[in-house]
């Protein structure tokens, strides 16, 4: 009998991992405290803070052609389903339906989130996965919450902290201009929250 699915929603990324270039994707289990903890690489951060945050790149990125190629071929995401974790490495499959038929793909699970918040599908897990690599975090967290997918500001090192309170408006949108031109879509991210905290 298969082991009943754990749904998911992303909480955030943060950048507070000891191997340099890669960042901590954070997944809550619903209606519990357990969050589970995913190392992704740079590029795969930064395209999922592009789509949470809504920033548009002039280029498509590696996961817009996947969703569009799927598309295009009649495809349609159903899920997301990280299935396993072996050694800290987590194992996922996307789950499409084509021609009323389910395709099982297994894919990165940084690639396969990238894609699942492109087309807004839900993901899943197993309480065996969330045993075996979830944490508890305390209530006090949950207020920084509120807003799923938020960029967190553990992504702020000190200096550019600093950096951003100290800007006028106008300085920032030059700021966020350079960063999408460079594709630093994490920057990008949040330069684009300061901008809308003072907008407020």
């Amino acid at each position: 009998m298969d082991e009943q699915k754990v749904k998911l929603k992303i909480v955030g990324i943060t950048a507070g991992h000891a191997n340099k270039g890669y960042y901590t994707l954070l997944l809550k289990q619903f209606n519990s405290q357990s969050r589970l903890p995913i190392v992704i690489g740079q590029f795969e951060a930064q395209s999922i803070a592009l789509e949470i945050e809504g920033i548009r790149s002039d280029r498509p990125m590696s996961h817009d052609l996947m969703v569009d190629i799927f598309k295009s071929l009649g495809g349609k995401l159903k899920e997301v389903f990280i299935r396993d974790v072996k050694e800290g490495v987590f194992f996922a499959t996307l789950a499409f339906e084509q021609n009323e038929k389910i395709l099982e793909i297994d894919a990165r699970t940084s690639d396969a989130i990238a894609i699942s918040v492109r087309e807004n599908t839900p993901i899943f897990t197993t309480q065996k996965v969330m045993d075996k690599a979830g944490i508890i975090l305390e209530e006090e967290n949950n207020e920084n919450e509120k807003e799923t997918g938020k960029v967190k500001d553990e992504e702020k090192s000190p200096s550019f902290s600093d950096t951003v309170n100290s800007l006028n408006n106008e300085e920032l949108n030059h700021e966020l201009n350079q960063a999408l031109e460079n594709e630093d879509y994490l920057r990008a991210a949040i330069i684009r929250d300061e901008l809308k905290k003072r907008s407020k």
